[in-house]
């Protein structure tokens, strides 16, 4: 099973203390920087061997399965996560399997916390758009949400 990339928070105004994360592991063989060079700006994360195979969001607890239609579009997908502000949405890509985010939203992963992994953002989501087999799918969450692609 590949590394998952999971993108979280609390969506709808009334969520701004639960604000917009993402979960991946920057590694060479996970999600290695593919944009080069130095300073905080939007960066592509990816794994080009990797393509997504699972595609899945929680609302309010329940889960939405995606996944089916990877199969049609061969991995091809889109997640947009849309937040207010500047430099604040994120996005997922499904072939290769990646995320890009602004490191300057997005802070550093903070390797002593009890998630390593995690990027934490200070806004949160307004909208979900999905784009997968010729379809997309908007969502706008009201409360605490989790989008997670993985290559199974």
């Amino acid at each position: 099973m590949g590394e998952p990339i999971t993108v979280g928070g609390g969506g709808g105004s009334a969520f701004r203390d639960d604000p917009v994360y993402c979960d991946f592991r920057e590694a060479a063989n996970a999600y290695s920087d593919q944009t080069g060079g130095s300073g905080r700006k939007h960066r592509t994360y990816a794994n080009t061997t990797f393509k997504a195979k699972s595609l899945k969001v929680i609302l309010a607890g329940k889960t939405l399965d995606f996944s089916s239609l990877l199969v049609v579009s061969g991995g091809e997908c889109k997640v947009e996560v849309k937040c207010p502000g500047s430099d604040d949405d994120v996005t997922i890509t499904g072939n290769p399997l990646g995320i890009k985010l602004h490191t300057g939203t997005y802070s550093d992963p903070d390797s002593g916390s009890g998630n390593p992994n995690r990027r934490t953002g200070n806004s949160h989501s307004n909208e979900i758009e999905i784009n997968v087999a010729n379809q997309t799918i908007k969502i706008q969450p009201r409360g605490h949400f989790e989008v997670i692609v993985v290559e199974e």
